[in-house]
This record gives structure tokens, sequence and C-alpha cells, in this order.
């Protein structure tokens, strides 16, 4: 076999290897105060979308939060999977950032013991449906909305502002990076092929 075909053999093997959701990991936006204000790049089903928690109520957060269109997610099982990405990939403990045991350290969430983050999915304009994830100092603990979550828009004070507040909203937007990344992974088997034809040429030459 010739080092040409050799290495593109390897090539179409790492892509196979990779797979079609191969994405880039999720980058932390942490303020100064070593506040998580967001996350880009969070994968959602194979979508990757940009999202920002923020406190406040819903109509303020959302722009009216009236309707379906006001929200990226229309669907409670899709509200969902989004709330299990938030804690997949960024409400998590890694390296100095301790985001599942310092709840309080997400933006909009000054309880230390937990942290209900709200994805909206639906209004009638009078209530808001919402999945959720309880974030708990104890990440055990932690746990997501098993129905609906429905509260009215009237009387909502989901994501106040009150002091001790335990609330907080997941506002999802496509993320901004249309090309991601690399992956490590990716990265390392290409630099194997390149490698093994060198060696394959050497060998030849000697």
């Amino acid at each position: 076999m010739s080092p040409l075909r050799i290495f593109l053999t390897t090539i179409i093997v790492a892509c196979f290897a990779l797979g079609p959701n191969a994405r880039a990991t999720a980058i932390l936006d942490v303020n100064g105060s070593g506040i998580l204000t967001g996350a880009q790049n969070v994968d959602v089903n194979g979508t990757l979308y940009d999202v920002q928690f923020v406190d406040g109520t819903c109509a303020g957060v959302f722009g009216g939060c009236t309707s379906a269109s006001d929200f990226t997610f229309n669907s409670f099982t899709d509200a969902l999977a989004a709330a299990h990405a938030l804690a997949a990939q960024v409400l998590i403990d890694q390296g100095s950032y301790l985001f599942d045991s310092h709840p309080s350290l997400v933006n909009g969430c000054s309880f230390l013991f937990d942290c209900n983050t709200n994805v909206p999915f639906a209004s009638t304009g009078t209530y808001v449906e919402y999945a959720w994830y309880e974030n708990y100092d104890i990440p055990a603990d932690d746990q997501f909305s098993p129905v609906t979550a429905i509260d009215s828009i009237t009387a909502d004070t989901s994501g106040s502002t009150t002091p001790g507040s335990a609330t907080n909203w997941a506002v999802f937007s496509p993320a901004a990076a249309t090309n991601p990344v690399p992956e490590p992974g990716s990265l390392a088997l290409f630099g194997g092929a390149l490698i093994a034809l060198i060696l394959v040429m050497r060998r030849r030459r000697a």
C-alpha cells in the first residue's frame, strides 16, 4: 500500500471514530468575581447553543413571556434536554470552578444550598411553563423537573432579585461560533496519521 493511501485511510478511519456529533467543549463565562454568568457552545441534542444565566421576572427577561415564540425551546422534552445539558456541561465542578458544589456562584442565585435554573418553553399569556434543574450543594442530590412546571406570570417570582433567591433563568440562543474548534481527540488522530506517513516514507527511502 502506498504511503498516500495509508495516510488517506487513516484519516477516513479517524473521521468515523469521531462521528458526526463531535463538538467543541462548552466554554464557561466567568466574571472577575468568579460568578458563572453563562457559557458558549453548549450541546443540546447535537446543536450548539450559547446560554446566559439571568435574574428577573419572566416577562422582563423574555420580552413579554406571552407566547412560545419568546423562547428558544418549545416543548417540555426539548427544554428538559437543555436542562440536562447544563447539568452535564456547565453546572459542574471542574478545576477551581465549583459551580455544582457551590450553587451561589451561579449568576442570579445567592442562596448557599441550591439553585433552581428554569428553561421556559411555553406561555398561555397567564401562565409560563418551564423545565427546571435544581442544583444542590451536595451534587448527589441534584434533580430535574419530573413534570411540566407551571407558574402564574402575574404572581411569578421565579428569578426575582429578592435577596436569597434560589432561582434564575437560562436564556438560550444559537451559538455564535459557526465553526467549532477541533477537539483534542481529532487533532491527535490527525497528528498520528501524519507521523505514520512520515515513518512509512522514511522506511521506503532506507
